[in-house]
């Protein structure tokens, strides 16, 4: 047997969008953090999926410890490749 729970929110308005939050357990089921994006899917049926949307290099199987030391490599010699592009 399966057990459920049910989320009430109320939405409010922001912009062009109405906003409604994610409930903390149902973001760390899905592994949602802040800054995340979140894709929304409406079925066939009518059913919406809310899930984490993966980010391109989760997709391409990119390692994290890899793009953090590409990302300090890129900081710490910024103006050097800036100037390379401006050749």
């Amino acid at each position: 047997m399966t057990v459920s729970k049910e989320y009430v929110r109320k939405t409010k308005k922001t912009g062009n969008s109405i906003q409604a939050t994610i409930p903390a357990d149902i973001a760390k089921h899905l592994n949602i953090q802040e800054g995340d994006s979140v894709l929304y899917k409406v079925n066939s049926n009518g059913d919406v999926v809310i899930k984490k949307q993966k980010t391109i290099s989760e997709e391409m199987g990119v390692d994290k410890e890899f793009l953090s030391i590409l990302q300090e490599g890129m900081t710490e010699y910024k103006d050097a490749l800036e100037d390379l592009v401006d050749r």
